[in-house]
């Protein structure tokens, strides 16, 4: 019966500004409630939440993030808030869960994102030695909510497409960039979370990147509720089958593989490298963000033939103009092996293969970087 709920039902809106705003203590709904979270110029962070009913509120990051999952225990105040002040939070974005008497919950006056597989809280810590991915005094390009019905999945999809700054007011054709986000995170991850519309305003404005058009995709491509068969290389068929005809459709681009570019972090690396490999040529610029070149510990990862391509240096050479291969620098041990793997590569003629580096666990802060690096790099 759940299949057959419209899936207008499974929608869900996004805020930009700070929830409670200009919003008084005066109001039914506000009552005693204040901002979640407040950024201090000493660079420590204030965290409140309400619970005024509440026996013990903490606050804690989550798995392998810089905030660390260690609880903070916050205090109670005459209003109901409860309020704690962290020093020392790297300046990045975070994760951010809340605990009232044990149980974990989202905080209402504070940012939501969608990340470890559920709605979750999220700060980002301001940084003023790092301002690329900041809004800025420049054009700003459009970010498009698009549907379209998937031959894969039998189901409608949507996918949010950024069209640079112009696009409307001229007859130009773009390229595009195809880019794909990480497990546990959705399609709206690289603009709300990784503010890749923002980093990609700057570029152009800097006069450092070519325009472009970015589609983001859901990385899961069930075909309804009820079905656990879908892996994550199924997304190279509905990239394939339907959003590449789709995109080609609907908006003015270049055309050719020359025009084309796939990129993702984590699992969303995995399903950029598997559709370019197995398509090669298809997509000339590939980005892999802390992901791997080997095959995902999957059923499709685990059983393809594509990633052998990798060591064919003339048949990579000939076909990819960029592999892009990026990681933090305090990501898991796993990437020494990546770097081990991308060195023998290199060794061995892979001239396409180029690598970076930048601080960082495995969080939205190095996917920045490794997108403002990709970003420049493509369809010169």
């Amino acid at each position: 019966m759940q299949d057959k709920v419209n899936q207008v039902f499974n929608s869900h809106a996004l805020f930009f500004d700070q929830v409670f705003h200009g919003v008084t203590g005066k109001t039914s709904f506000s009552q005693e409630r204040e901002p979640g979270v407040t950024y201090l110029p000493d660079g420590s962070v204030e965290f409140c939440f309400f619970a005024p009913d509440a026996k013990c509120v903490e606050v804690g990051g989550m798995p392998g993030t810089s905030f660390g999952e260690e609880k903070r225990p916050m205090t109670k105040d005459e209003n109901g808030n409860w309020r704690t002040v962290v020093s020392g939070v790297p300046k990045r974005f975070h994760y951010i869960t809340f605990y009232v008497d044990g149980t974990a919950v989202t905080n209402p006056c504070m940012a939501h994102g969608v990340g470890y597989g559920r709605v979750v809280n999220f700060i980002d810590v301001p940084d003023p030695e790092e301002d690329f991915y900041l809004v800025q005094p420049v054009a700003h390009g459009n970010i498009r909510y698009e549907f379209y019905e998937s031959s894969v999945t039998g189901r409608l999809r949507d996918c949010l497409v950024y069209t640079p700054p112009g696009y409307d007011d001229s007859d130009k054709e773009y390229p595009v960039l195809y880019i794909q986000h990480g497990s546990g995170e959705n399609e709206t991850g690289w603009f709300w979370q990784g503010k890749l519309n923002f980093i990609m305003d700057n570029l152009l404005a800097a006069g450092k990147a070519e325009e472009m058009i970015i589609v983001a995709n859901c990385g899961y491509a069930y075909k309804g509720r009820q079905d656990l068969e879908a892996t994550p290389m199924d997304i190279e068929k509905l990239i394939m089958q339907d959003v590449i005809p789709f995109i080609e459709k609907k908006f003015r681009v270049k055309k050719g593989n020359e025009n084309r570019a796939i990129a993702g972090l984590s699992m969303g690396s995995y399903q950029a490298l598997y559709t370019g490999l197995k398509n090669l040529g298809t997509f000339p610029y590939i980005g892999v963000f802390s992901g791997g070149l080997s095959p995902m510990a999957s059923a499709a990862g685990r059983n393809s033939s594509h990633y052998a391509l990798l060591k064919d240096t003339d048949r990579m050479n000939s076909n990819v103009k960029l592999l892009f291969c990026t990681h933090g620098t305090e990501e898991m041990g796993h990437f020494q092996k990546v770097d081990a793997e991308a060195e023998e590569l290199i060794k061995n003629g892979l001239r396409v293969l180029e690598t970076y580096t930048c601080p960082g666990v495995h969080e939205w802060q190095v996917w920045r970087h490794s997108a403002h690096e990709f970003l420049q790099k493509i369809f010169k």
